[in-house]
């Protein structure tokens, strides 16, 4: 399908007529893009597609909630002359090889309370009345509306989808609508209402009265689920997310402004009490050893000097004792050898040796003493020289590190406190995040009461199913001449069950398909190319693991609130892949909250190949600059909507934003 023009008139706030060609120049130039203020027109012109083409089946972003016949005359513009607008687009498709072209185009006017509306179908420029009849079953086939959402979205609901149970709705929704399952279990309903209106013709007065009773409680339950799942989705959406929103911005400029310092401030001045404690036992250490042996350290040569000339002392001082007992040694050693001897050679020599000894212990003995240190103090002196330096030394180095590294500690731990901001200068940002924080617990708060309701209810709901069901299967085998009847619910529920059991070998027969193309998509964006190895959807509760190259499973939360916005890109992208349908893919606020680095990857691996002919429609903030010149080669077309406050009507010029 390719969509050729989109031709309003008196829609929204475009008035008068405004045609848009949205043909493809060339098949590697498939994007259209639209830039326009907020308020200019974007999601109207998304909303114009599809209600063009699918009428009250179209989720339209202005419909809001509301029903059909008030979105149409809200829709008109109010300058119309005639009240009334209209839509008109043409499209291609291509069908066993032959191309047909349509113009679908619908009116509408105001006619006092209610609304008129016409629908115009031509097939190859010939009106068809039977298509125009039939349309939203025929438009169906080509783009059914149950799946739209896959083609045309906005990006700011990407963020809803990158929480886990956001995701796992997205998925629920769109595996059940994609492959049929909706159906079979529409199915099953009516199988079940055609039992019941059988076995309605036998049930006893007293039963179809208590069944009445709990069916009319079922649905007020069933309503007051309806509403607070509402309520909750409003406080969910539009209330919570935006404060969370508004919060992280409030904390990112607390933290830019040193909020993160300030919540230190006593870590910080402990910090600083510490080191300065460190830094007075170091100093203290420091003059210790001052005041003690340090300042030898100066004199160590002149110690190892004294300590040499002490030993030197100790041979004088053993030499003087020495002389006196050598002289009347050796008096005693040559007489004996003299009378020994009959030769005096060996006499002679003798005394020449213990004279030139006693000569030399003479001389040793004749210098003077003058340092005069005992033995003890010479041994104590070389045990100091030997170990007790080198032990001070290390002493001293090891404080002398530790005083540089406290100097820088304290040099740190001061630039930090000179950072913690005033509690002027932040105290409106204070208030803002404690309002904020208030909000969000009291809103939480809300939400979590609504959560055990809800769940009241739905045990209520399910109590309630469970008592009318046991009423209509006891009434069923009341009356067993009823034979057919019997027989009927009997084969109904058999068809009920094959169908149950169809319905879930369907999953489970695509649901994985739907993950390898997710994983592909996923894979495909990212930035970090050996994250993921594995994407699987849980079949019953459709919750979504990954699976790191390690096959390590990661959570949804583990991943950054980038990469799961991605994440939900690629689910949708990969649901659109596997319907199987060559459709158009429209989006408005293409890059939601992302930040560059992914917003990188969009523009270079998602635009250009989302789809043969893709729409996008961006305010300024969003494709600019180098965004702009990577996706410029696929750019076919641009245009702006011009929105002028005096005339409060939209008007569309060729062009991107100037």
């Amino acid at each position: 399908m390719i969509i050729d023009r989109i031709m309003l008139h008196d829609f929204g706030v475009y008035g008068g007529i405004q045609k848009i060609d949205l043909t493809p120049p060339s098949t590697d130039k498939p994007i259209v893009l639209f830039s326009g203020l907020n308020g200019a027109g974007k999601t109207t012109l998304m909303d114009a597609l599809q209600l063009c083409l699918l009428g009250s089946n179209a989720k339209c972003a202005g419909r809001n909630g509301g029903s059909y016949k008030d979105f149409l005359a809200r829709s008109v513009h109010k300058n119309s002359k005639w009240g009334q607008a209209s839509v008109e687009v043409i499209f291609r498709c291509v069908s066993d090889g032959v191309e047909t072209r349509y113009r679908v185009t619908r009116t509408w006017k105001n006619a006092g309370t209610n609304i008129k509306e016409k629908l115009e179908v031509t097939r190859n420029k010939s009106l068809d009345k039977s298509l125009t009849e039939n349309w939203p079953q025929y438009i169906n086939g080509i783009m059914p509306a149950n799946i739209a959402h896959l083609f045309f979205f906005d990006g700011e609901k990407i963020e809803t989808y990158a929480s886990p149970d956001g995701a796992r709705e997205l998925v629920s929704t769109g595996i059940y609508n994609l492959f049929g399952i909706d159906v079979i279990e529409r199915l099953q309903k009516d199988l079940r209402i055609l039992e019941r209106r059988k076995i309605n013709t036998i049930i006893p007065t007293v039963d179809k009265t208590a069944i009445r009773q709990k069916e009319k409680e079922l649905n007020v339950c069933r309503g007051k689920i309806e509403q607070m799942v509402e309520k909750r989705a409003v406080l969910q959406t539009r209330e919570l997310d935006v404060a969370k929103r508004s919060l992280t911005w409030v904390l990112e400029e607390y933290q830019a402004r040193g909020g993160e310092l300030r919540e230190r401030r006593e870590e910080i001045e402990r910090r600083i009490s510490k080191v300065q404690t460190s830094q007075q036992a170091c100093n203290a250490r420091m003059i210790e050893f001052a005041s003690g042996e340090l300042p030898l350290i100066l004199v160590q040569e002149l110690l190892l000097k004294v300590a040499r000339y002490a030993e030197h002392e100790q041979e004088i001082v053993n030499a003087k004792a020495l002389v006196k007992y050598l002289h009347n040694r050796d008096t005693k050693i040559i007489q004996l050898i003299q009378k020994l001897s009959e030769t005096t050679d060996v006499a002679d020599a003798v005394e020449k040796f213990c004279q030139a000894d006693l000569e030399k212990q003479r001389q040793l003995a004749s210098d003077n003493v003058q340092i005069k240190l005992s033995e003890a103090d010479v041994a104590r002196l070389n045990i100091f020289l030997d170990s007790g330096i080198p032990n001070l030394k290390k002493n001293v180095a090891y404080e002398f590190k530790k005083q540089k590294l406290l100097s820088e500690e304290m040099e740190a731990a001061l630039l930090e406190q000179a950072g913690i901001p005033s509690e002027d200068s932040i105290e409106a940002i204070l208030n803002k995040r404690q309002q904020l924080s208030a909000n969000i617990a009291l809103l939480e708060n809300e939400i979590a009461n609504i959560d055990s309701e809800l769940e009241k209810l739905r045990q209520e709901s399910s109590r309630l199913e469970a008592e009318i069901n046991a009423l209509w299967e006891k009434n069923a085998e009341l009356d067993l001449s009823r034979k057919d009847i019997m027989r009927f619910t009997r084969h109904s529920k058999t068809a009920r069950k094959i169908l149950a059991e169809f319905g879930s070998e369907v999953l489970n027969s695509q649901i994985n398909r739907v993950e390898q193309l997710a994983l592909d998509s996923f894979q495909s964006l990212l930035h970090k190319d050996k994250l993921i190895s594995e994407l699987s959807i849980n079949p019953e509760s459709f919750n979504i693991v990954l699976r790191d190259m390690e096959q390590t499973p990661i959570l949804p939360e583990q991943l950054s609130a980038g990469e799961r916005q991605l994440l939900a890109v690629s689910l949708l992208w990969g649901m659109a892949k596997a319907s199987g349908k060559l459709l158009p893919v429209a989006i408005d606020t293409p890059m939601g909250r992302l930040d560059s680095n992914h917003r990188v990857n969009l523009v270079d691996r998602y635009f250009p190949h989302a789809s043969h002919q893709s729409l996008l429609f961006t305010t300024d903030e969003e494709i600019f600059g180098d965004y702009l010149h990577r996706l410029s080669p696929w750019v076919g077309r641009s245009y702006h909507l011009n929105y002028d406050n005096t005339k409060g009507s939209t008007t569309v010029s060729e062009g991107y934003f100037d």
